[in-house]
């Protein structure tokens, strides 16, 4: 409809005063204006609030702001140009006359096309305003539902109606605050104090991905990567604070103490409550910390950060994963010789098992005189058949020193070994093959030598894009 209103409308702008002497009120009305309006972005943020609900949230959610942004743009500056261009000035708002007309665009479209377009407007935007309202309860209802279940809120706001699958208190809390708000504020107020919400929202986003960034936290892994970092979010930090800054100037008392009042009520609900039932780590302190101190030690963000990246790319754990996340990992600093390896490995190995320690190295050695184990430069894959039934377990050493392996030129410092019983011959091969995946994924090298500890090289494989195995081993 908006669409068909600029199209119709065009041909009736005219040279029309309301264009002439933009700048006469000077630079700070302009910007005071445009962070009033900014709340007609706000819908940006509801489609990241339903990410959770999205197929692909990677990939579908940055494209979808990125379209919503350039359409609404769009659409909003012809809308509005030629709103200004048929209309009087005295028809859009009149201060002498305490005058303001919160229907413009109806009003432009019954200038140009009598009563019809009047009334279709009036429609659209009655349309407009239930879509929107119904998004809105259904973006914001997922914030409190998201702080339940991060300990930030009560437990009660985490509940799912068993029928409707919805978060049903967290919808009734709400429709509550948007009946409350709309009925207690003024539309202008309401408007103000929305804009000026969104201003700080977007800024603290600004700042999160630079302490985020900074803070180098392996498991910080982002599929869509904000460029010109640290210089795009530091200009959208000086933009936003300048226009809470003429915000603040141009707005009146009452949106000022209410805007004041929801940052403190924010502020004093972190201090008394959050900070009482929870002890988040914050990607600040672990970007200060990580300076202080070479030795970064395991951090419960990390945790928080692997379990989000694994629910958003929907990752089902297979028994390889399982493996994974029980198994033994030797981090070695000192260049090592294969044979001492394979001792440490079965000093861990022989108990899980039940295989004595003395046979297993002897297995070992054998494997690797048949043939060498080394797939690739710097890596190896040392495997074995041992006596029992279903038996399978793996062990993974990573050793900046390098491995010394026979007839090898370059050592090895990421190495994968694998015991099993005969019975386990078919999940063998599938657990070779994904190794062999893990291992030639972008930059796996690198991030392999690079991690902290052995949790750290734990969560690069967890976290890899190779193919689950549905099928039981």
């Amino acid at each position: 409809v908006l669409g068909l209103f600029v199209v119709t409308g065009a041909p009736s702008v005219r040279q029309h005063p309301n264009f002439d002497n933009f700048l006469d009120a000077g630079w700070s009305s302009v910007f005071a204006t445009a962070g009033l309006v900014f709340v007609s972005f706000g819908g940006l943020t509801k489609i990241a609030g339903i990410a959770e609900e999205a197929r692909d949230p990677g990939r579908n959610v940055p494209r979808a702001m990125f379209l919503s942004w350039a359409v609404v743009s769009v659409l909003y500056v012809a809308a509005v140009w030629v709103m200004v261009g048929v209309l009087d000035a005295k028809q859009i708002a009149s201060p002498e006359a305490g005058f303001v007309n919160y229907t413009p665009l109806s009003a432009a479209a019954g200038a140009f096309a009598g009563r019809a377009g009047l009334i279709l407007l009036s429609a659209a935007a009655m349309a407009a305003f239930v879509t929107t309202g119904n998004s809105g309860l259904l973006a914001a209802s997922r914030s409190p539902l998201a702080m339940s279940r991060d300990g930030l809120l009560p437990g009660a706001f985490a509940k799912v109606s068993a029928r409707f699958r919805t978060p049903y208190v967290s919808i009734l809390l709400t429709s509550g605050f948007m009946i409350a708000m709309i009925a207690l504020l003024s539309i202008q107020d309401l408007v103000k104090v929305a804009s000026t919400m969104k201003v700080i929202l977007f800024l603290l986003m600004n700042v999160a991905v630079l302490i985020m960034r900074g803070s180098k936290l392996q498991n910080y892994r982002p599929v869509f990567r904000m460029p010109l970092v640290p210089w795009l979010p530091i200009a959208g930090i000086v933009t936003y604070v300048g226009l809470i800054a003429v915000m603040t100037h141009k707005m009146d008392l009452l949106p000022l103490l209410t805007t004041g009042v929801f940052v403190l009520g924010g502020t004093l609900w972190y201090v008394f409550y959050v900070r009482r039932k929870s002890t988040p780590e914050s990607a600040l302190v672990y970007m200060v910390r990580s300076v202080v101190s070479k030795k970064i030690y395991r951090s419960t963000l990390e945790d928080e950060l692997r379990q989000i990246a694994l629910e958003r790319d929907e990752v089902v754990h297979d028994r390889f994963d399982h493996l994974i996340r029980d198994c033994v990992i030797l981090d070695l600093p000192e260049p090592t010789a294969a044979g001492q390896v394979f001792q440490l490995a079965a000093k861990e190995l022989a108990p899980r098992i039940g295989v004595d320690e003395a046979v297993l190295v002897d297995l070992l050695h054998q494997r690797e005189a048949q043939s060498s184990t080394v797939i690739q430069p710097g890596v190896a894959i040392p495997h074995v058949i041992v006596d029992g039934e279903k038996l399978f377990d793996l062990l993974m050493v990573r050793c900046r020193g390098g491995i010394e392996f026979a007839g090898t030129d370059e050592p090895v410092r990421i190495c994968f070994i694998m015991v099993g019983s005969i019975d386990e011959r078919n999940y063998h091969l599938r657990a070779l093959m994904a190794v062999a995946h893990v291992i030639q994924e972008h930059d796996f090298t690198r991030r392999w030598l690079a991690a902290a500890d052995s949790e750290h090289l734990r969560d690069i494989v967890l976290l890899s894009t190779r193919r689950r195995d549905p099928a039981p081993g």
